[in-house]
């Protein structure tokens, strides 16, 4: 079994299309890996009690369009 470990992603709150360029680029470089499970830890977003829909919907797109992962991709 393999494992990608990833943690504090920081989904900024300004330069989200910036943002969303490295977070395909990272979605490949993982995907290429060809994990079993990705594991998220850490921060995702810059503060950790204020985030916006477009923060929460890049988050989604990364987890779930630009990590190509057949099993799990679990969050702590």
């Amino acid at each position: 079994m393999k494992i990608v470990q990833i943690g504090d992603i920081h989904i900024p709150d300004s330069r989200l299309a910036e943002f969303e360029i490295m977070l395909k680029d990272l979605g490949k470089q993982i995907s290429d890996e060809k994990p079993n499970l990705v594991v998220f830890t850490g921060d995702l977003f810059i503060h950790r009690d204020k985030f916006s829909p477009t923060q929460v919907d890049l988050a989604r797109k990364f987890m779930k369009e630009y990590i190509d992962v057949p099993d799990s991709i679990i969050t702590v």
